[in-house]
């Protein structure tokens, strides 16, 4: 990395400028002149396609259309010549329908879907629990998300935009030139979409310090205007505050980290197609009520049932006015070892039944059970106990669920156990087994 980049107030805009040509001339004379430029009709990409087409008139410049552009932005890039536009092979809606919808993170959305779909035992256990070291967790916030009909994707930059690019570029062998900055607030993001700077792609702002203010100072001693989102204006009455970033218009990445609604400003400025966009469903549910449901507070999971397809799910009574959740598991993972023992010497067999205890109701306080029908499950021909698909719900040792265990381990110091038997219908022996088996592990 350069001094300029690594010092950046130290030097003036002309200085960055010289660094940025020489970059890109660089950049041109290693590869033959096989590049283009990455053109995204926002204000970054605009002043380097101005610096690069002054140098290198020939260079290609390629927009990629994600299907889920500001109409501002599109409206902008038709008012430059010879830009090449990309598509991907589906459109947004298309992307929201099979795989979900792109809400809160991108590491959270593949961590959810990971725990949410994926068979392998090992994967699933890992964004529950973490590896040995604790990493690789779904944080306990965003576990309900497993929970949910809707599925929500981490897929919707590499389809959208990163796709369509490398196919375009591959065929004649180019290599990007990207206005990616150092003070940008997504460059961790944009990292991700893009790669780092590996020799296959030129990032000329990043490598010489370029900010914020020293594109607005270029596009004020060029002449240069962006895209109309980019600047305050009144539209049918009402002020549309401009917008700092553009990217894709309904992405939910970040969206739980802001007070104010970020689509407010496209229901004005383009009414028919937000209606459109918060229509899309996915499993049954709209984008509008997905993300109340990722918006709302106090969500409280329904049964830490994650990454498990839950049908027939019905409620009633027990004869003790105790709560009782009927579910019908359906159990997918192959299952290698046992549990319980780590014996190997297991066995598919048919479906298992019973009934486990659960934690009280948090907001009721009922009595809480749990009727479990599963359609397969597998036998440990050595301890002989049952082994249910994804242990972390249930724990077949003591047949009560897994979180009525946390609660005990949770409540041994605050509670007696007469008040989490009375609390829970589980027996006193039991209640002192699991409270034992807390105990033993935090000596371990």
């Amino acid at each position: 990395m350069s001094i300029i980049a690594s010092y950046p107030h130290l030097f003036s805009l002309q200085d960055k400028i010289k660094e940025t040509e020489s970059c890109i001339i660089e950049a041109y004379n290693i590869n033959n002149g096989k590049l283009f430029i990455s053109f995204s009709g926002g204000k970054d990409s605009t002043i380097l396609r101005h610096i690069a087409l002054r140098l290198f008139p020939d260079i290609k410049v390629v927009f990629s259309n994600t299907t889920n552009e500001l109409k501002e932005v599109l409206d902008y890039v038709k008012t430059f010549p010879n830009v090449i536009t990309v598509f991907p092979k589906m459109n947004f809606k298309q992307v929201s329908q099979k795989h979900g919808f792109p809400l809160v993170s991108k590491e959270v959305s593949q961590k959810v879907n990971e725990l949410k779909r994926t068979h392998g035992r090992k994967t699933r256990n890992t964004r529950f629990n973490g590896d040995k070291k604790g990493n690789g967790r779904l944080s306990t916030k965003w576990r309900y998300l497993a929970e949910q009909e809707f599925d929500v994707t981490h897929k919707c930059c590499a389809i959208l935009k990163k796709d369509p690019l490398e196919k375009w570029a591959k065929k004649d062998r180019l290599k990007p030139i990207i206005a990616l900055m150092q003070d940008e607030s997504m460059l961790r993001m944009q990292l991700a979409l893009y790669g780092k700077d590996d020799g296959k792609k030129i990032y000329p702002f990043l490598n010489t310090g370029w900010g914020e203010a020293d594109i607005w100072e270029y596009a004020r001693q060029y002449n240069i205007r962006f895209a109309e989102c980019y600047y305050d204006r009144i539209i049918n009455g009402a002020l549309v505050k401009a917008r700092k970033r553009t990217g894709c218009e309904y992405c939910g990445f970040g969206i739980t980290h802001e007070e104010e609604d970020r689509f407010a400003r496209s229901k004005i400025t383009n009414p028919k197609r937000y209606e459109s966009i918060m229509k899309i469903e996915n499993n049954g549910i709209t984008f509008l009520d997905a993300i109340g449901i990722v918006k709302a507070k106090n969500k409280t999971p329904i049964l830490d049932l994650y990454g498990v397809k839950l049908s027939n799910v019905s409620k009633h009574k027990m004869d003790d006015d105790a709560e009782c959740s009927t579910y019908s598991v359906d159990s997918t993972t192959l299952i290698k070892e046992c549990p319980h023992c780590k014996s190997k010497n297991i066995q598919r067999g048919f479906g298992h039944y019973g009934n486990y205890i659960d934690s009280p109701h948090p907001k009721t306080k009922k009595r809480r059970w749990v009727f479990v029908q599963s359609e397969y499950g597998y036998d440990c021909l050595d301890c002989k106990l049952p082994i249910i698909d994804d242990l972390h719900m249930f724990n077949t040792e003591h047949v009560v669920t897994d979180r009525l265990v946390k609660y005990i381990h949770a409540n041994i110091n605050k509670k007696s156990f007469a008040e989490i038997t009375d609390e829970t219908g589980i027996s006193f022996e039991k209640a002192y087994k699991i409270a034992m088996g807390y105990k033993k592990e935090k000596v371990a």
